[in-house]
């Protein structure tokens, strides 16, 4: 009698415990409403691959200032409206392929040779004596770099994509506030000229002006005395160039070259101006040689757009 009595509750244990099983597993779960979330935005500058890589030894400056002169450079140098005259008129095929050969020569070794000075005036010990704020230490600062100074020529019509960068490179323009300085104040100041002594000429470059925030003009001064010698002591001539960014679209810049050579007293004059059109540009210059019994001008015109 016990033993069935035990069996029963045994048995009615195991059929209680089956159903609570099969309602268990026949409840169905009704998903939770849920709000949209917002795509995550991906910071490109957090990825550690897209920071730029610190600027530490000397190897590392060089490869710095090699990649911008070349870039720079290229883009002034084997640009159409620069090549095209020069390749256009070669009178045979071998004289084609030794003119283009002779750009690409010229490229490089001007590219090793400035990214070696630029690198020269950043080595420790001598970056901390020219970078001292006295009129010797600037001196042999921009003597020794400012390299993209001398890719300017008042003498030819050369046409570069970024040349307002460079001017405001070349003549130290900084952004600052002018706010609470008197309009002629602002219009005379000079921005932290540059100047410095070249192989064959000395040079000071500066701003003229502020409106809006922007010099009104940015001016490039030299004389060149490399070819002063006791036989001919005038042989030396002053070189001028002016440009002026006429609203956001528009840079005309206008240079002058005048030989210190009496009684002739020869001059040089450049013009260009380039503006931005839909999304392209349109190139215009010229260069007229004034000498004692001709004159002889050249002109260039072009228009570019990425296609």
């Amino acid at each position: 009698m016990n033993i069935y009595v035990i069996y029963t509750v045994f048995i009615s244990f195991l059929m209680y415990a089956c159903v609570c099983r099969g309602q268990s597993t026949n409840v169905v779960k009704k998903p939770q409403p849920q709000t949209n979330r917002e795509p995550q935005e991906i910071i490109l500058r957090d990825i550690p691959l897209n920071q730029p890589r610190p600027i530490n030894s000397v190897g590392d400056r060089f490869e710095f200032y090699l990649n911008n002169r070349l870039d720079t450079l290229s883009k002034r140098k084997v640009h159409p409206f620069n090549t095209m005259t020069k390749l256009l008129t070669a009178a045979s095929y071998a004289e084609f392929d030794e003119r283009v050969a002779g750009i690409g020569k010229d490229l490089v070794r001007q590219s090793v040779q400035q990214s070696m000075r630029e690198t020269a005036k950043d080595i420790p010990f001598v970056y901390s004596t020219i970078n001292q704020d006295t009129f010797i230490a600037r001196l042999f600062r921009d003597s020794l770099g400012n390299t993209a100074e001398e890719e300017f020529n008042a003498a030819k019509v050369a046409y570069s994509t970024n040349e307002l960068a460079e001017w405001k490179q070349v003549s130290g323009a900084l952004d600052f506030s002018t706010n609470g300085i008197p309009l002629w104040d602002r219009f005379i100041d000079h921005i932290h000229p540059r100047y410095g002594v070249r192989w064959n000429y000395a040079y000071v470059a500066y701003t003229i002006g502020k409106y809006l925030g922007k010099p009104v003009v940015f001016t490039d001064i030299r004389y060149h005395y490399g070819n002063i010698s006791l036989i001919d002591p005038y042989e030396t001539d002053i070189e001028v160039l002016l440009s002026m960014p006429l609203g956001n679209k528009t840079l005309c810049t206008v240079g002058m070259i005048q030989h210190i050579n009496p009684p002739e007293w020869d001059r040089r004059w450049s013009f260009k101006v380039s503006q931005k059109v839909d999304g392209g540009r349109i190139f215009i210059g010229f260069t007229l040689r004034e000498e004692s019994d001709h004159e002889n001008m050249t002109s260039v015109i072009g228009f570019e757009r990425p296609w």
